[in-house]
């Protein structure tokens, strides 16, 4: 790929030009109602030919992966690349226009009136989930793991050695026999098996996690406008093709944990102890979240509160995964050890920092009930690898600061693309990218705090600030 990530992370970030500069600058700029129509045709256009494109590769690349019957192809877990080299620039270049035409449509947002504003999102948005809806392919096998963990229940950490039967056994062809014991917490088993107990085939449960994941994204545009988020980070969200192709057309689960969090940061407005239970439902689905939850209390005055708020949260999150069978030397560390397997002291040394920006800005909201939303981009360090469904880790400190999260969420196509398996690379080239794109975003951030100080925060929120 050479040069192409740079080159693509350098022009993903372009239309954000408009947001930049002085008073003057900004004085001088002109939204435009044609250019936020081009941008938004451009934008739906992009990503079902991506879909299209991914789904064809697929099929090249793995003909055996077609199920016949089954709405998702599914793809045997292993290392290696899932497209090939030039389907993968082709579905790199797609990404790219993706990114620009998102970042373009919300330069040119304000152009719109109420109404068309509306209508314009809501027509990208339904294009965007039924191409992820649709189109079968997926670059992960978790959803078919999410049916085995829901169908084994409280059996999931430590599953027996017999196969499911009927068309489930598909799940152990895939995740062997016995299962892949859960790495999930006990909330996320608990919504997997109601989500799929009323359906009866493999394949209405699979779709069944897709339409949560179209859920969940619909649910993140709704919490992030009452948490206060300006229209154009709203939009940012709903018209946001990263994450149709992540957790609608995939199913991750990230984005559902993601949510509780943002439910926890707007129950905090009015009850600690509520948004005490909603970030520990987050933990609870990924352990991980823990540091990120904490943001949830940030506004809060006491340094008491939000410290024991924190500790906590860590003790309860600890002690319902170490009752769960020792889940985490037990799913969690054979998973890092083959994610990590050949790492260099450089790429441990890169992974290290990224984990402790994550670490340091969870002890800062305790300490200063401040956040940094510029360590937006840490926190999927803090998970086996730096994967694609990680990324959005740190949307909740994102939304802090909207420049900030326009950055993020503008840059998301690109990032979520270089993550993800679909990209023929190392773990190098993974955290490489990773990486630079922290760097450029730091440079965006500083070039977009002159011209959005007035919508930088929520009007009743002055605590949170991003770090200026």
């Amino acid at each position: 790929m050479g040069l192409f990530p740079i080159l693509a992370l350098f022009a993903a970030a372009l239309p954000l030009r408009a947001f930049a500069g002085s008073g003057s600058g900004l004085a001088r700029y002109s939204p435009s109602r044609g250019v936020a129509f081009f941008a938004a045709a451009a934008l739906a256009a992009a990503f079902v030919g991506y879909e299209v494109c991914f789904n064809r590769a697929i099929v090249e690349a793995h003909p055996a992966s077609m199920i016949a019957g089954q709405p998702i192809l599914f793809l045997v877990r292993g290392v290696g690349k899932l497209v090939s080299a030039s389907r993968a620039d082709e579905l790199g270049l797609l990404a790219l226009v993706e990114a620009i035409a998102l970042g373009t449509f919300l330069a040119h947002l304000e152009a719109l009136g109420t109404r068309a504003r509306r209508a314009t999102a809501g027509l990208v948005a339904t294009a965007l989930a039924a191409a992820a809806l649709v189109m079968p392919a997926s670059d992960s096998s978790d959803s078919y793991l999410y049916v085995g963990l829901g169908t084994l229940g409280v059996h999931a950490y430590a599953p027996d050695p017999v196969p499911f039967r009927g068309d489930l056994h598909l799940i152990n062809a895939i995740w062997g026999t016995p299962l892949f014991p859960s790495a999930y917490g006990p909330v996320w088993i608990a919504v997997s098996a109601l989500l799929i107990a009323p359906l009866a085939s493999l394949g209405a449960k699979l779709f069944a996690f897709k339409v949560l994941g179209l859920a969940s994204v619909l649910a993140c545009a709704y919490l992030a406008r009452l948490l206060g988020a300006a229209r154009v980070v709203v939009a940012g969200i709903v018209c946001n093709p990263g994450l149709y192709v992540t957790y609608v057309a995939s199913a991750h689960n990230d984005l559902f944990a993601i949510d509780l969090v943002l439910v926890a940061m707007l129950a905090a407005r009015r009850s600690v102890p509520l948004a005490y239970a909603f970030a520990l439902a987050a933990s609870l689905v990924k352990l991980t979240l823990v540091p990120v939850a904490v943001v949830a209390v940030a506004r809060q005055p006491s340094i008491w509160v939000r410290a024991s708020f924190a500790v906590l949260l860590a003790l309860a999150v600890g002690m319902v995964y170490a009752v769960h069978g020792g889940l985490l030397w037990h799913a969690l560390t054979p998973a890092m050890q083959q994610y990590q397997h050949g790492w260099s002291p450089l790429e441990v040394a890169l992974r290290a920092a990224l984990v402790a920006v994550a670490l340091g800005a969870g002890a800062w909201i305790v300490v200063s009930g401040r956040v940094r939303a510029q360590a937006a981009w840490a926190p999927p360090a803090l998970g086996a690898s730096i994967l694609a469904s990680y990324t959005i880790w740190g949307l909740p400190l994102a939304l802090t600061a909207t420049p900030v999260a326009v950055v993020y969420l503008v840059t998301l196509p690109i990032l979520l693309f270089f993550q993800s398996p679909t990209l023929p690379g190392t773990p190098a080239l993974e955290i490489a990218s990773y990486s630079f794109l922290l760097l450029s975003i730091f440079v965006a951030i500083y070039r977009l705090r002159p011209a959005i100080k007035a919508t930088a925060r929520p009007p009743d929120d002055r605590r949170v600030s991003a770090g200026n």
